[in-house]
């Protein structure tokens, strides 16, 4: 929940049941911390991300931050019905405005599929912010007027990110950004244009050796 940084999680969390409770039709800010598995491909979940998700419903942002799971990771505990959930089954997000997704591991193993968001229904998403991971399959990719993405070298299929981009008509500002770091620059040739034709702010930077 938003205006509670700085607070220490298991005070931070009564905070934001408290406020859930006394503000039940408030539009919520929420970040969450999700770590993955590499190994066995799936998600561990801290207990407020449990607590946060019944209360999709009034997400207006959404922040998510994806960590790799270790064993000094002793305060997570798995919830299969919130992986169920994150994976967009039964999960009522109708409200949601803006999503920030953030890979916090310098690791092409991590969320190599990139499918994770394909059964988010979202149609009021408008911003998104998608930092060492994009969401491909995200249903919502059509609807938003506002990106930010940033990636290294060869950590997506450059054919991938050229689909979704198409699918980006009402685009109004677009930020891309290629960090060093991960693997080689890929090499692709479009074969054909790619317009964006409600495009008003646009910003492209590459880092060089």
């Amino acid at each position: 929940l938003s205006g509670t940084k700085g607070i220490l999680p298991a005070v931070r969390l009564e905070l934001n049941l408290l406020c859930w409770l006394r503000c039940t039709d408030a539009p919520l800010d929420v970040g969450i911390l999700v770590f993955f598995n590499p190994e066995a491909h799936n998600f561990i979940f801290m207990r407020s991300v449990a607590e946060a998700f019944t209360q999709s419903k009034r997400w207006r942002s959404l922040d998510i931050q994806f960590k790799a799971f270790s064993l000094d990771n002793r305060t997570t505990d798995p919830y299969p019905e919130v992986n169920r959930a994150f994976h967009g089954i039964g999960l009522d997000i109708r409200s949601l405005e803006s999503l920030s997704l953030r890979n916090e591991e310098n690791s092409n193993t991590l969320l190599k599929r990139y499918q994770e968001f394909r059964h988010w229904n979202a149609p009021r998403l408008r911003h998104l912010t998608s930092v060492h991971y994009f969401p491909l399959s995200l249903p919502a990719l059509a609807n938003l007027t506002s990106l930010d993405v940033t990636l290294y070298p060869g950590q997506i299929n450059l054919k991938h990110i050229r689909e979704a981009l198409s699918r980006m008509k009402a685009l109004e500002s677009f930020a891309f950004k290629m960090e060093r770091g991960g693997g080689e620059m890929e090499r692709y040739h479009f074969s054909n244009i790619l317009e964006f034709p409600s495009v008003r702010r646009l910003k492209i930077e590459v880092d060089h050796d």
